[in-house]
């Protein structure tokens, strides 16, 4: 146990690095007597009071990301990253941290690029298999980088790597939950198979519109949905399914409790975040990933493919969506002996304890 941290995260605007820094902050909270913990990211997509617990200080930085649709709009980048900079410069000196740990994406460029300008110790966290431009900007300037991929080891400097995995919440590590309780919770049947959909923050429309085309068929084939649509087409989605008469479907804008839904998934349906796989991983659950076609540096898909080459899930590009899921879904969830050879193989990519291996790299730093 250690007495005292004082520590600031960076990290970006998705669930995913959102629910990387909740995991971090329950492993700090839980390996030390007083902590200060403060988080640096930027209003987006998903606002940080949702997520991250009350009691941390936050702070929004005015840097935006690289555009790659409109590539004139980037020529204000030097501008927005100069003034983050600043901005940075004015958090660490009124915080005065132990330490800096940056999760990846575009805020925590300028955070921890500022962090290693004043000496402040810092540590990069890189839960991709292709790093992000962010990490690889920051791969110089770090102390520590710690990665959840070996594969990912040759784009950064040997002696700073540290093969920790990626930190998920510790209600998805100890689920207080059992089944009977979760298909309660849900208002579903135990006695159907459970595919549980979840879009991620990028194709989620796409994914949407080829559930919504094909309940029929699912209901058919004694198949229930727990199904995660978004906030933007949960209203959409519930009146298409309103004169369906379908008893079996839960449909909801956002699933906060993730471990009840991991806990009757008998299959599940995602994006490539790496976020959700260590989460999936863990949670054992045989899984199809769709790998969004919006996420920078092809993220999703290079994450899949390390647990499709294992047999731990099976990949559908967005082109094929349409053509090749519903029957993925239906042969693959009706398959009882693939299900358990690919939940048997995705656990094999769990980390439950990545937050205290990347917890002892922080407390190095500080005491270095």
């Amino acid at each position: 146990m250690t007495d005292n941290l004082n520590v600031i995260l960076s990290s970006g605007e998705t669930y995913g690095h959102l629910n990387l820094a909740v995991a971090l902050i329950e492993c700090i909270k839980e390996h030390t007597r007083q902590s200060k913990i403060v988080f640096v990211g930027v209003n987006g997509r998903v606002q940080m009071e949702r997520v991250l617990p009350a009691d941390i200080l936050k702070y929004s930085l005015t840097i935006v990301p690289v555009e790659r649709k409109n590539r004139y709009k980037n020529l204000m980048l030097p501008f927005y990253f100069g003034l983050s900079l600043i901005q940075s410069m004015k958090i660490l000196q009124q915080h005065r941290p132990d330490v800096v740990v940056g999760l990846g994406a575009y805020p925590s460029g300028p955070f921890v690029y500022a962090a290693a300008l004043k000496k402040i110790p810092t540590i990069i966290i890189e839960p991709n298999v292709y790093p992000g431009k962010t990490n690889t900007f920051l791969k110089n300037k770090a102390d520590k980088i710690c990665i959840s991929f070996s594969e990912t080891a040759m784009h950064f400097p040997k002696e700073k790597l540290v093969l920790t995995g990626t930190p998920i919440r510790n209600s998805i590590i100890y689920p207080s939950v059992d089944r009977d309780s979760a298909y309660r919770f849900f208002g579903l049947s135990p006695n159907l198979r459970t595919c549980l959909v979840t879009g991620g923050s990028s194709d989620s429309g796409a994914l949407n519109r080829v559930i919504l085309d094909n309940v029929s068929l699912f209901a058919g084939n004694n198949i229930q949905l727990l199904w995660q649509t978004g906030e933007r087409d949960f209203a959409y989605v519930s009146d298409r399914l309103k004169n369906k008469n379908l008893h079996h479907f839960r449909v909801l804008p956002f699933i906060e409790q993730m471990e009840q839904a991991y806990a009757i998934a008998d299959l599940a349906v995602s994006a490539g975040g790496a976020v959700t796989l260590a989460e999936l991983s863990v949670s054992g659950v045989p899984s199809i990933i769709l790998p969004s076609s919006t996420v920078t540096e092809n993220h999703h898909m290079y994450n899949a493919r390390a647990y499709s080459q294992k047999g731990a899930c099976i990949i559908i590009e967005p082109h094929d969506i349409a053509k090749k899921l519903p029957e993925a879904i239906i042969n693959t969830i009706t398959n009882e002996q693939n299900l358990k050879v690919m939940q048997k193989q995705i656990r094999k990519f769990a980390k439950p304890e990545a937050s205290k291996l990347i917890f002892d790299e922080i407390m190095k730093c500080v005491l270095k």
